[in-house]
């Protein structure tokens, strides 16, 4: 028992640090607690964030009358979160191992090494429920009352919830992975579908408040309630645990409860008992790999092409960026982004909308103006999202002696990581400009903005974050997410880049209140212009000083 409690408490604790790993940079005690403590931070911001939406949507439900459909939505939410921790971790914590061999040398059974593995998955996913159900919870209660029994159902189904779905997610995720150990282009695939949800997520939510904007109050509350409806017969029809949980709330029975309890106690010691009897099995699948090795003929052919360092190095760039889909959903979803804004402001007509709200003519002129000198600052925002470049000299690896190696100067080389992402960002601000324009909703002096200010700002952001990134980078990382999404460079870009949309967002609105909306355009068009002067000046000092792959 000592042994398996200790085994637990290490694989817990590795979730944990994972979000700061240790000595992977060669920080400091001190430096590392004030970055854990800056995520955490951060965390704690995000978590509140969403639990105000879920507060929001709770309070909609209770206004419509369905206070009693909030469990069956707590239900669903903290199912989903054990589904999503099992997909986000349980491949390279649970099975996929890179020291499988070590860990199976240990002195413990292998039922002890799977069951702390998926214990440490439950845990988290557990906390993952409380944060977001919790709120549901003290919503119905203050509309429907509480008892001790009552309390008791929402405390036992909050630990509950995720266990079963967390199981399932576990074989999900395994088969997920073994169909892509063998399909070369897995991640592509992986990438596309992902960023596809993440478009029709965005579509939905415009089209809702478009939606319920072109309605009247009552037809609004009639639709809201639909909707709640809809989603309540839905969760009790689809998850029959959030019916259990439901039926135990609402009337009192224990027997909804056991059944719910039951089958989640069931489920989750299935999981572990056909996962520790194939575990080898399991490993041994996910090992054979698919071969990525080109054929004699491709290699010859291959080997007989040329091209420029510049274009050759961007190629690689953006194979990197491709081939790993944290990268990608960190520097695709900007781009996506922008195209899916121009669009929905072309499809939703502001114009229109604008002219209908504003009282008279002059208002809907004035409105007109002062939304469209902000649209090149929200394109800007999203520009700086797609910072590839900001992290590329770490995303080398242990492979950087590669780089080093090639007869070319170091001005060429952060200049292929620059073109990587510069290059698709020119075209899609091109094209979200255009789009604004063609359609009719911006003038050509507006549309001018889109580009030249969004591509300013990137481009100073992005050449401080790879300055960071050349002076100490980060080759030791196990983990693309080490680099992508919890480094020092990446980190500067994206806060930076938030400050300098921010505080200039800020200053064009105090200008086009004092002097009038016209000073806007140009002050953006300036800031756009001092954006590539400063961002050339930092690339070529960093060109100059930098010396790369050398620790």
């Amino acid at each position: 028992m000592r042994d398996l409690v200790l085994l637990y408490r290490v694989q817990f604790l590795s979730l944990l640090n994972s979000l700061a790993p240790r000595g992977r940079d060669g920080m400091t005690k001190g430096a590392r607690t004030r970055r854990l403590v800056l995520i955490v931070a951060g965390v704690c911001l995000i978590i509140a964030i969403f639990e105000s939406y879920l507060v929001a949507f709770g309070i909609s439900f209770a206004a419509v009358g369905l206070a009693g459909a909030i469990p069956a939505l707590a239900m669903v939410i903290g199912s989903l979160a054990g589904v999503w921790f099992a997909f986000m971790k349980a491949n390279g914590n649970l099975f996929g191992l890179h020291d499988f061999d070590l860990v199976m040398s240990l002195p413990v059974s292998r039922r002890s090494v799977v069951a702390t593995r998926l214990g440490a998955l439950f845990s988290m996913a557990i906390l993952t429920a409380l944060i977001f159900m919790i709120p549901l919870y003290i919503i119905y209660f203050l509309n429907v009352g509480a008892d001790p029994w009552t309390v008791l159902v929402a405390i036992a189904s909050i630990v509950l919830a995720p266990m079963a779905p967390t199981s399932i997610g576990v074989f999900l995720a395994f088969g997920i992975t073994a169909i892509a150990s063998r399909f070369r282009h897995a991640s592509l695939a992986y990438i596309v579908i992902a960023l596809a949800c993440i478009l029709a997520l965005f579509w939905g939510s415009l089209w809702f408040s478009s939606f319920s904007y072109s309605m009247s109050s009552e037809q609004t509350a009639g639709a809201v309630s639909g909707i709640a409806t809809m989603i309540r017969d839905s969760a009790t029809s689809f998850w029959p645990p959030a019916a259990w949980v439901s039926a135990a709330l609402d009337s009192g029975h224990v027997l909804p409860f056991l059944y719910f309890a039951v089958f989640s106690i069931a489920v989750s010691a299935l999981c572990l008992e056909i996962m520790q009897r194939c575990y080898l099995q399991i490993n041994g699948l996910l090992a054979a790999r698919a071969s990525s090795h080109m054929s004699a003929k491709k290699l010859r052919l291959a080997t007989g092409t040329q091209a420029a360092p510049v274009k050759a190095m961007a190629i690689k760039e953006i194979r990197c960026i491709i081939g790993i889909p944290y990268y990608a959903f960190q520097c695709l979803s900007g781009y996506l982004f922008m195209i899916a804004l121009s669009v929905a402001i072309a499809v939703l007509g502001v114009r229109g909308t604008i002219v209908m709200i504003a009282p008279s003519t002059n208002g809907a002129d004035q409105m007109l103006d002062l939304f469209f000198s902000f649209v090149p600052w929200v394109f800007a925002f999203l520009s700086i999202t797609c910072c590839s470049a900001a992290c590329a000299v770490s995303m080398e690896g242990r492979s950087a002696w590669v780089m080093s190696s090639a007869p070319v100067p170091v001005s060429t080389v952060l200049a292929s990581k620059l073109v990587a992402g510069a290059v698709p960002l020119i075209a899609t601000l091109l094209i979200g400009a255009l789009t604004l324009l063609i359609t009719g909703q911006e003038n050509p002096f507006g549309a001018l903005q889109v580009p030249v200010l969004g591509f300013g700002l990137f481009y100073t952001a992005v050449n401080v974050a790879m300055a960071l990134d050349a002076r100490r980078p980060n080759y030791a990382w196990s983990a693309p997410a080490e680099v992508v999404k919890r480094g020092l460079p990446i980190m500067v870009c994206t806060l930076g880049g938030m400050v300098l949309v921010f505080g200039g967002a800020f200053l064009a609105w105090v200008l086009m209140s004092t002097f009038g909306v016209w000073t806007g355009g140009v002050y953006n068009l300036v800031v756009g212009i001092l954006g590539m002067a400063v961002g050339q000046a930092i690339f070529t000092h960093t060109s100059r000083h930098a010396r790369l792959y050398i620790s």
